[in-house]
């Protein structure tokens, strides 16, 4: 995700004010810390399935049966900036399941991988991110698992700062997840501002990498451009290798007429992606979209992307049928959260995904494929529609007027055991309003801050 974080201003507190809550809060968490077809849906099934090997053919990702499979859901993001992750817990893996996730993209840091670094739960890192695997497989969902950062200080790099280093991570996965069919690599995320040769010639060597040791894990390439722009493909021609699938993202500050489904196609159009689904190339999935929860405009761009990618919208003739995984499945900063601080209430943008996760595709025309193949969607059951009473809370911006000196009380080696002191101790009822600000208040700073 591209660090384009929207706030809302609608009220301000005085700073003394802002100086006692914070105080308050930081006081308290020490005291804590001391103590075409007709469309059939359906999960990916059990763990021991076979048909959960999934394989691409042109645009399409198919599973053993040979049915066509369409990863919808969430990314699950923390492990990149907490070696434990945020609320990781099994339980969240049934409100995602609920929704009708039959995906889950997980984001991890490369260096805290290669040093399997403890947590302070007294576990491992790759302990976390096998966790999320094997609660994923225990529902029928694929992990997608993501590098999203180089280190915790390198957040957000144009492209691997050491390819290398960078591939025989990659390999070294690889050799552990092959055998794995709930698996999916997701090399790099949002390469921007380099060369396109460069890390298109990187991205393909890496592919190389991870085939040579066997794995045939679908491997998802994120274009450039921070994963928008897919013209690349066009240009220098697709990466050569079986099961690759194309990574694409989109936000609604991207472009006009992000609202709209015409603003959105003509997009699409724009960026490449139509060429490579048109052309049938590759799958495309869209690895990340977001809304601001409480702006309509941006809900109805989760919605009109939804209806794009369901094949909802192809009176046209276009048939852009895709997954896609919405960003993100976490309460905050609120910038994109898809969930209230409960971890299973939906917020705005969250309900707007669930419907089209959980609803069948009405008049999708049918798919050409070999004689004798089923083609089916593959997707989770539909569930009840999440109904909360729960009204979106206004925002304030806790971070204006903050003097820097709070950049010192919060330290690095300290930001987990603080935040685990209000995230874990806290109660989130949606009712309790001074509770959700005052948590919501150290979210967005820690946010500002830190990330």
């Amino acid at each position: 995700m591209k660090k384009n974080i929207k706030y809302n201003r609608r009220s301000k507190p005085t700073l003394f004010l802002v100086y006692i809550i914070i105080g308050t809060v930081f006081a308290a968490s020490l005291l804590i810390t001391a103590s075409q077809p007709t469309v059939t849906v359906f999960a990916a099934e059990s763990t021991t399935n076979n048909a959960a090997q999934l394989h691409t053919d042109g645009r399409w990702i198919k599973n053993s049966g040979n049915q066509i499979v369409f990863l919808r859901g969430v990314n699950r993001p923390s492990l990149e900036w907490r070696t434990d992750g945020a609320k990781w817990v099994e339980s969240t893996w049934d409100t995602m399941a609920s929704w009708g996730c039959n995906a889950v993209r997980v984001s991890f840091t490369k260096s805290w991988w290669d040093n399997n670094e403890p947590t302070i739960d007294g576990m491992l890192y790759r302990q976390k991110i096998d966790q999320a695997i094997t609660w994923g497989q225990k529902r029928g969902i694929y992990t997608i698992v993501d590098m999203h950062w180089w280190t915790r200080t390198q957040k957000m790099t144009p492209m691997p700062p050491n390819v290398p280093d960078w591939i025989n991570t990659w390999k070294e996965i690889a050799n552990i997840y092959k055998n794995n069919p709930y698996v999916l690599f997701d090399l790099w995320n949002e390469p921007y501002n380099v060369p396109e040769s460069r890390w298109w010639n990187a991205a393909q060597q890496c592919v190389n990498a991870i085939r040579s040791t066997g794995a045939q894990n679908l491997i998802l390439v994120s274009v450039l451009n921070w994963s928008h722009d897919a013209n690349v493909v066009q240009k220098l021609g697709p990466i050569i290798g079986e099961n690759i699938v194309y990574s694409v993202h989109l936000y609604p500050h991207e472009f006009d007429g992000s609202n709209t489904v015409a603003g959105i196609k003509r997009e699409i159009t724009r960026i490449g992606w139509k060429y490579i689904l048109d052309n049938n190339i590759a799958p495309v999935i869209i690895g990340e979209f977001g809304a601001y929860p409480d702006d309509l405009n941006e809900v109805a761009f989760i919605e009109a992307i939804c209806r794009i990618a369901n094949g909802q919208e192809n009176s046209d003739g276009t048939d852009w049928r895709m997954g896609y995984l919405a960003w993100w499945f976490i309460p905050y900063p609120e910038e994109h959260a898809l969930v209230y601080q409960n971890w299973v209430t939906p917020t705005a943008s969250g309900k707007a995904l669930i419907k089209y996760l959980e609803n069948s595709l009405p008049n999708v025309p049918s798919v050409s494929t070999s004689v004798g193949e089923s083609n089916v969607l593959v997707n989770n059951t539909p569930q009840p529609d999440l109904v909360s009473n729960n009204e979106v809370v206004e925002n304030q911006d806790w971070t204006v007027g903050l003097p820097n000196a709070w950049s010192h009380v919060l330290p690095n080696e300290g930001d987990q055991l603080f935040f685990d002191s209000i995230e874990n101790q806290l109660i989130f009822d949606s009712n309790q309003i001074s509770e959700y600000s005052l948590v919501n208040m150290y979210y967005q700073y820690w946010f500002y801050t830190h990330y």
